[in-house]
């Protein structure tokens, strides 16, 4: 009886060692991701930087047409 019990206890740890093996594999190809995921961040804090400045320039512009648009509204016009 105890050899048939012996003979099913190694089945089940051989079955169980092929399972650790492929979440080995899955951990792995996980932790790939992860690294993959960490440089899409990077990446894309860069482009949100590039757009702060991007934006920061752009209301630079807005504001100096603004300026423009009031010295031309303060200008009298011209007698015809």
């Amino acid at each position: 009886m105890n050899s048939r019990v012996n003979g099913m206890n190694s089945r089940v740890n051989r079955a169980n060692s092929r399972v650790n093996g492929m979440n080995s594999r899955v951990n792995r190809a996980n932790s790939r991701v992860n690294g993959m995921n960490s440089r899409v961040n990077r990446a894309n804090s860069r482009v949100n930087g590039m757009n702060s400045r991007v934006n920061r320039a752009n209301s630079r512009v807005n504001r100096a047409n603004s300026r423009v648009k009031q010295i031309k509204i303060l200008r009298p016009l011209p007698y015809l």
